[in-house]
């Protein structure tokens, strides 16, 4: 996690997710590490909406290292943080990187 910049760690915005087989296609909903059945059973879905929902950065990676798939940040629209999200800048099953034209 050596890329993620201190600042958005240090902030209460962060998510785990798990692949889940959903209507014939795989789907990456948010689960809620704050309502943990055990460290290797949470079932509760968080949502991007819910503040009650998010955790700090830390707790998301130990639960992503116990059998969640990964993390996610939340963006909130009071916040100061943009991202843009290219979910396909990379082909499957190759995994060749497209060609992106630079925007100067």
């Amino acid at each position: 996690m050596d890329g993620i910049p201190d600042e958005l760690k240090a902030l209460e915005q962060w998510l785990a997710w798990r692949y889940e087989w959903r209507n014939d296609k795989w789907t990456k909903p948010p689960i809620d590490v704050n309502k943990p059945v055990s460290m290797m059973t949470v079932t509760a879905h968080a949502s991007a909406t819910d503040p009650s929902t998010w955790c700090p950065f830390e707790k998301a990676v130990t639960f992503a290292s116990y059998g969640l798939d990964w993390i996610g940040f939340v963006l909130i629209a009071d916040g100061s943080i943009t991202a843009i999200d290219l979910p396909t800048c990379r082909l499957h099953p190759s995994d060749r990187e497209k060609k992106w034209r630079t925007i100067e």
